[in-house]
């Protein structure tokens, strides 16, 4: 840091990855599944919230399949607001039971919702897992995350299941969910089953998992600084490498005209450079880019 002469204290090192644990859940096997995926998620050190998609039944309907009462236990986690804070997050790991082999209608209203982010490709390079329960063994559990993997695929996520690194979903000593797509759990068709230990070590295992990756991609605090720039506000959702470099360029140029033998220390002595403009040149990333690099270089 000191190398750099870096005035804001900033690592050159990725932040905690920002993980949302969103689940739908009628009688309370998705809620347990979703706070041991978070478990596992703030294991890798991310920064997890978990909250809930809105319920779209009616309470005397509710109270007819005997849920009113199961969804008492989860009453306290928050509902979303909406889609636009899908774009807060670095990764969202879905939980949903399944319905006929798909995501449950709670979960769908919300994903539907999505159009506004779509249109901006907003989400796009997120990480994204999903989980899931169902009453059978063979209730439609690997159906229901793929069918909800198409959606993520379409929003732009970055699609991360529960590989065979973690042994829980090997062998056959005993009913249990949990599959290469992602962790699941198996309610009984009464309901009374609750998740074991190795459907919760499961979901624990995908929630540290995608958080990982998450933090693997997530931006560095020189990154988000250089986001700020009033110059990058300018530009239109995800700009390509071109675009950013060309915005860079702009920076780079507009106190100093450089020539191809110049370097970097005339910005970096101009008192007349922006704070901006200071902070990027002094990037690590920016010191080992050639001298005039190309705006795809910089971008």
């Amino acid at each position: 840091l000191q190398q750099h002469n870096n005035p804001h204290n900033f690592t050159h090192f990725p932040m905690a990855a920002k993980v949302l644990v969103l689940f739908y859940s009628t009688y309370g096997h998705i809620f347990q599944m979703a706070e041991a995926v978070a478990e596992g998620a703030k294991k890798a050190g991310a920064e997890v919230t978990i909250k809930r998609v809105k319920e779209t039944l009616s309470q005397d309907i509710l109270a007819k399949m005997y849920a009113a009462d199961a969804q008492k236990q989860f009453e306290h986690i928050p509902i979303i607001s909406g889609p636009e804070e899908l774009k807060d997050y670095d990764a969202i790991i879905f939980g949903t039971p399944t319905r006929f082999g798909m995501m449950a209608g709670q979960m769908k209203n919300f994903l539907d919702a999505c159009g506004g982010l779509w249109a901006a490709n907003a989400l796009v390079g997120k990480v994204a897992g999903v989980f899931t329960s169902s009453a059978t063994q063979h209730g439609g559990q690997e159906s229901t995350i793929l069918s909800f993997h198409t959606v993520l695929l379409h929003l732009g996520f970055l699609i991360c299941g529960m590989p065979y690194s973690f042994k829980g979903q090997t062998g056959v000593d005993e009913v249990k969910g949990g599959s290469p797509y992602g962790a699941s759990t198996i309610a009984n068709s009464t309901g009374d089953r609750l998740p074991s230990d190795v459907e919760k070590e499961g979901a624990a295992f995908q929630g540290e998992h995608i958080a990982t990756i998450a933090g693997k991609l997530a931006p560095t605090e020189y990154e988000h600084f250089f986001m700020k720039a009033p110059e990058i506000q300018r530009v239109s959702h995800q700009p390509s490498p071109t675009q950013l470099g060309i915005v860079c360029l702009q920076m780079w140029r507009r106190r100093v005209q450089l020539s191809r033998e110049s370097t970097l220390q005339p910005l970096l002595e101009s008192s007349h450079a922006t704070e901006y403009e200071h902070f990027f040149m002094k990037a690590p990333e920016i010191q080992r880019v050639s001298h005039q690099p190309s705006p795809t270089q910089l971008g």
